[in-house]
């Protein structure tokens, strides 16, 4: 059995294999919660190096860190599909808890933007058997967020994944994330990389108070 930290959940499979790295746009106002607070994604990124991955939110509303414990807190999960196989790892957040139908996404870690509550600065990164493999740093700005992760703390991992976003303040998701790319910072060889088949854009459902509740699943 594997416990999960709360009910907000929910992920995209993307793909991978620009050589440049252009932001996915979000629309803005595409929000579904139904607090007074609805963050709101205006556009992801994704870029690797040889030593790492940084992941970038951009929002179209003020957040502020998990740490600060203010109602514009984001939280939420970034979970990352290393070898980009659907059948291997455990099942994504959204094939859990959320609508129908499957993500497809096969994980095999996810960046628990929950943790920095309690380590400002950082935040957890864990694999599919929900051990702490590490922690990356972390740097918020009013209207954005962005973490650098290691690949050696994903497995020593080539850099292309598939990855999803959900964020929302703490008591309910608001927003995920279009479907993007992870290209390198260095353009490839002709052919070296080669994209994935996207799959199409996944819908999700956030239940109950979030942070401190947590729902146990299965492999």
């Amino acid at each position: 059995m594997r416990i999960l930290r709360s009910v907000f959940v929910g992920c995209l499979l993307v793909s991978s294999g620009a050589a440049m790295a252009v932001p996915t746009v979000d629309a803005v106002g595409d929000t579904y919660g139904i607090g007074p607070v609805q963050l709101d994604i205006s556009s992801i990124d994704a870029v690797f190096t040889a030593t790492d991955i940084k992941f970038t939110i951009m929002f179209a509303t003020p957040i502020s860190a998990p740490s600060a414990f203010l109602l514009d807190s984001v939280v939420g999960y970034i979970d990352i599909d290393t070898d980009q196989d659907a059948t291997t790892g455990v099942q994504s957040n959204q094939s859990i808890n959320g609508l129908p139908p499957s993500s497809g996404l096969g994980l095999e870690y996810f960046i628990d933007l929950f943790s920095e509550s309690f380590q400002p600065g950082f935040v957890d990164v864990v694999d599919d058997n929900f051990n702490l493999v590490g922690v990356a740093p972390i740097v918020y700005s009013p209207m954005s967020l962005m973490t650098t992760v290691p690949l050696s703390l994903l497995g020593n991992d080539d850099g292309l994944v598939n990855y999803g976003v959900v964020v929302g303040p703490f008591d309910e998701p608001t927003d995920e994330a279009a479907d993007s790319g992870v290209p390198a910072v260095s353009s490839p060889a002709p052919g070296a990389v080669i994209p994935e088949p996207l799959t199409a854009a996944l819908s999700l459902m956030g239940l109950g108070v979030l942070g401190m509740t947590t729902r146990r699943r299965s492999a």
